[in-house]
């Protein structure tokens, strides 16, 4: 991080950049399919009980 009076500059990462990049990309891409009623991912709850 470099410093200069009120102002500070910060150096990225790029493999790091590229990896939070393609993660929104994804969860873009999901919500999307969401939103069109394409496929969703499926909570399955089961509860045993005694009859």
């Amino acid at each position: 991080m470099y410093k200069l009076k009120d102002r500070e500059l910060t150096m990225l990462d790029l493999p790091s950049l590229f990896k939070e990049i393609k993660e929104a990309e994804q969860r873009v891409d999901e919500l999307e399919a969401l939103a069109s009623g394409g496929n969703r991912r499926k909570a399955v709850g089961v509860i045993p009980m005694d009859w």
